[in-house]
């Protein structure tokens, strides 16, 4: 199983933050490896929301599983060979405005989880790049 982790102090109040992550389709604007999200059904942010999500060379359909109100989305993903669970917390930081933590995991599926270990390479890479788009959408300065 691949993971990335990273914590971005923003410039948003908790329930601002939580409004902009819990919507899915806001992904696209940070996340230079998504080229679109479409709602498919339910509201953006609650239980049971479904997106499709497409990727240069996939696609995968998201379920909202879990929704604490202004304070965390847990989402799964998959598709015939992958499994992605995104795990979104929003939490008070200094001032007052809010830490975003987002939590991926990706697991390959069938004899694709022999090559997990370079997933985990190239899905650190491609979090890295995430990470500096969020932090460029809604960071402190």
């Amino acid at each position: 199983m691949a993971r990335y982790v990273t914590t971005v102090p923003s410039r948003l109040t908790v329930d601002e933050a939580f409004a902009y992550m819990a919507d899915f389709r806001n992904v696209t604007a940070w996340d230079p490896s998504i080229e679109t999200i479409e709602l498919t059904r339910g509201e953006a942010g609650a239980l049971g929301s479904r997106y499709r999500v497409r990727l240069k060379t996939t696609t995968l359909e998201y379920e909202t599983t879990a929704v604490t109100r202004g304070a965390s989305v847990v989402l799964r993903g998959d598709n015939s060979w992958v499994v992605s669970i995104d795990e979104i917390s929003v939490a008070a930081g200094d001032g007052g405005l809010a830490d975003v933590t987002y939590d991926a995991r990706l697991s390959l599926k069938g004899p694709l989880k022999l090559v997990d270990p370079l997933l985990s390479i190239v899905f650190g890479r491609l979090g890295g790049k995430a990470r500096d788009g969020l932090v460029r959408e809604i960071g402190r300065t």
